[in-house]
């Protein structure tokens, strides 16, 4: 599983407050995998309509 996004925590609902703690041993599996020559970042698309 890729890391979770970096704004996650302060958008989340807190109904979602602790999903993140479920899936630390997946996000690590993931980082161990790829190791360190494949960069993962977020991309945010904002569409304004004027």
């Amino acid at each position: 599983m890729p890391p979770i996004a970096c704004n996650w925590k302060r958008n989340r609902l807190s109904i979602a407050k602790n999903w993140d703690a479920a899936h630390v041993a997946a996000i690590q599996k993931f980082n161990e995998i790829i190791g360190v020559d494949v960069v993962t970042k977020e991309v945010i698309h904002v569409n304004y309509a004027f």
